[in-house]
């Protein structure tokens, strides 16, 4: 075999060699909890990615706290880049001996360490011995709160004995409405009390009340057979106390902002993408993308809305379907909002791309904020700067027309973007996100027969006609005015009905589907006089719909 030959199969054999080493080994060491009390176990996690240099020396988590038990671990592969990832993970259950901050120090693993982890710990909980073999607390991060804002509610259930078939309820509001959504997984650890050692599950809600007033939380139930130390099986059913939260209504807009949308939350910014980070070079009529995110911690990705961008002769902006997403971390729901926007410059030059702002209410600080992404100027390039790319060997056109100048370019540009807006204006209103075209001329709706129809829609549940119909509802109730989407109409009007038309957009546009049932929304239609004379402005709330 030629030297060549032996050397390519001898580099094939060794590929897979290759590979291997050329995976870099990584560790990431995390908690389950970042505060734990000094009678409370936890759980320290140790995640090694890639081929595995030796065992894991967990020694060094002896200095300040007690192992308990050995380390559970588990091994598996992932897929990434067309090639298979080794995992492994150990799972050590730590107590702490003594309280205070504390930075548990790097694990090796051959020559690889992993990350440090910063953990506080608090000291015992005081009291006297523990009121049964099982036991519910619960808390609330704060005692009052705004409409719409989030509120943490925090359980946990204590058992000192063995516990089967068992079952434990969500948490029941009275006095009022809220959403209510579990944060994360259950964490689970043991703790001391009374000089007993109970398992503790904890559980986490995210709650958003939509009325003001006290608001009733719980009671939570757990029922379950137990086995006790002595004596035969039992059926145990146990309760925990009630909380109740003082929700404030929404504070009116500064009038520098008159009309913002309510946005309780504790933090919230805008970030702009431009694909290959910059805007870069405009060119006129030329549409380009740009990418802007709501970001917001504290609410439901459903509260967030629309970006307003300003228009300008220069400046046109179209923004195309929204996408939702979430985050859940320990304080709570991030929610996130993302808009591609069609921008298209219109004249040449160096013009300015307008600010965008959204106001919002900062429920610790107590005040309204505004997010925002500052205004810029962008290059643009006239048309005509852009020469056609020739054919090749092409020659001169007999008797060519004097040049028109600039205006069949632009011409052509504009008409193109047109064309481009248009098309996705369609796709994006076929998927209900954006203003159905109004009805056509010639056709007048009579008011009675209009809400006729819209309730026989609403009782049979069909969401797509009761739209509709709700948007020709919407543009003889509010003449002057006509609302452009559900959202709209929803903030316009006041009370249950505002409500149910925000839950019929929720059906319709919300991350997760949902069952609808038109009944009430047609019982409040029948109430309603129906839309007969243009109306007048109605009286703004300052409380905007849920629903987005």
């Amino acid at each position: 075999m030629p030297a060549r030959g032996v050397a390519r199969l001898l580099g094939l054999l060794l590929l897979p060699m290759q590979v291997a080493l050329a995976q870099q080994t990584t560790a990431v060491a995390a908690l389950d909890r970042e505060t734990i009390r000094v009678n409370e176990s936890f759980n320290y996690t140790l995640t090694v990615e890639g081929e595995l240099p030796g065992r894991p020396d967990f020694s060094v988590l002896e200095v300040d706290f007690d192992r308990i038990g050995r380390e559970g671990v588990t091994s598996g592969y992932r897929f990434a880049g067309g090639r298979s990832i080794r995992i492994n993970e150990w799972v050590v259950l730590l107590m702490p001996k003594r309280p205070g901050q504390f930075e548990i120090p790097p694990v090796s693993i051959g020559n690889v360490r992993s990350n440090p982890v910063a953990v506080e710990i608090l000291p015992a909980e005081q009291g006297g011995t523990a009121p049964g073999d099982i036991f519910i607390e619960v808390e609330l991060d704060r005692e009052t709160g705004y409409v719409q804002a989030q509120a943490i509610y925090t359980l946990r259930l204590f058992v000192g004995v063995e516990a089967r078939n068992a079952n434990l309820s969500a948490p029941s509001v009275s006095g009022g409405e809220a959403i209510v959504e579990k944060i994360g997984q259950d964490r689970e650890y043991q703790t001391v009390r009374g000089d007993r050692v109970f398992t503790v599950r904890e559980r986490r809600y995210a709650i958003f009340p939509q009325t003001t007033g006290r608001l009733g939380i719980g009671p939570i139930v757990f029922e379950a057979l137990t086995i006790p130390s002595f004596g035969f099986t039992r059926s145990t059913r146990v309760t925990s106390d009630a909380v109740e939260l003082e929700v404030m209504p929404a504070v009116p807009p500064p009038a520098s902002h008159s009309r913002a949308v309510w946005l309780p939350a504790t933090s919230m910014r805008i970030d702009e993408v431009w694909p290959g980070g910059s805007p870069g070079v405009f060119v006129q009529g030329e549409p380009r993308t740009r990418v802007l995110t709501i970001v917001a911690d504290g609410l439901l990705e459903t509260q967030l809305p629309e970006l307003t961008m300003a228009a300008t002769p220069a400046i046109r902006q179209y923004a195309n379907q929204p996408e939702f997403s979430r985050d859940v971390r320990d304080d709570g729901i991030q929610a996130r909002r993302t808009q591609r926007v069609a921008v298209i410059a219109m004249e040449p030059g160096r013009i300015e791309l307008p600010a965008v702002e959204l106001p919002w209410w900062n429920v610790a600080e107590g005040r309204w904020e505004t997010a925002r992404v500052e205004a810029s100027a962008i290059e643009v390039l006239a048309a005509e700067e852009i020469e056609p790319v020739s054919e090749a060997g092409a020659g001169p056109l007999p008797d060519a027309a004097p040049s028109p100048g600039r205006w069949p370019w632009l011409a052509g540009a504009l008409a193109l973007g047109w064309l481009a807006t248009a098309a996705a204006w369609l796709l994006t209103a076929r998927r209900g996100g954006l203003p159905r075209p109004k009805p056509e001329a010639g056709r007048p709706l009579s008011g009675r027969s209009l809400v006729r129809q819209l309730v026989a829609a609403c009782r049979v549940d069909d969401t797509r006609r009761a739209r509709d119909l709700l948007l020709d509802w919407s543009a003889l109730r509010f003449p002057d005015e006509p609302p452009a989407s559900l959202s709209a109409l929803a903030g316009k009007l006041e009370g249950p009905l505002a409500g149910e038309v925000a839950g019929l957009e929720a059906a319709l546009y919300g991350r997760s589907s949902r069952e609808w049932k038109g009944a009430r929304l047609a019982e409040l239609l029948c109430e309603e006089p129906p839309p007969a004379r243009p109306g007048g402005r109605e009286n703004e709330d300052p409380l905007a719909p849920l629903y987005r």
